[in-house]
């Protein structure tokens, strides 16, 4: 055993420190939670649409990280609910700045691959985690989306009315 006083270390000793494998006294960083923004809605939401449109301005939120360091982690959490008609997918995804951080399928998504009928539904939780690299100390703006593959149908967001379940967007900002 090495007592800390034999030690040639350079930097601070103290109870907000640790000892690098280089031999110097260094705070702990990254990881840290900075900041934390939510946004929540508790209507559902409806489209007939094949492209990605907005949840609603409820599930939009702003963040400004702190150091073009830092990683924003995002989580999405609500109930999704589609036609029960075979063949037909719905999908959603986050974008930021107007913009789909993922390709055309999105984040998430459920369909009606085989025995579907022309009355009914289906439902699914919805639930997004994804981090964000932006490189940025400026605003960034992030919302909801969602879409159904075929226009002939719909996609709900949200389940609605008394006992519902909120759609709720999280965001992060971790420091590096």
């Amino acid at each position: 055993t090495v007592s800390l006083a034999k030690l040639t270390a350079t930097g601070t000793k103290n109870s907000t420190t640790f000892l690098r494998g280089d031999n110097t006294f260094a705070a702990a960083g990254g990881g840290k939670i900075l900041q934390v923004v939510t946004a929540t809605d508790g209507t559902e939401r409806t489209t007939s649409s094949a492209t990605f449109v907005t949840a609603s301005n409820t599930c939009t939120l702003n963040i400004t990280p702190s150091a073009t360091s830092s990683k924003i982690l995002l989580m999405f959490q609500s109930i999704g609910r589609i036609n029960t008609h075979t063949g037909n997918m719905a999908f959603y995804t986050i974008f930021k700045g107007g913009s789909n951080l993922v390709g055309n399928e999105g984040m998430s998504g459920f369909g009606v691959n085989n025995g579907g009928n022309t009355s009914g539904y289906l439902f699914s939780g919805i639930d997004i985690k994804f981090i964000d690299s932006p490189s940025s100390t400026s605003q960034l703006t992030y919302d909801i989306r969602f879409r159904i593959e075929s226009a002939s149908y719909e996609a709900r967001l949200g389940s609605g009315g008394t006992g519902s379940s909120d759609s709720t967007l999280i965001a992060m900002e971790i420091g590096a």
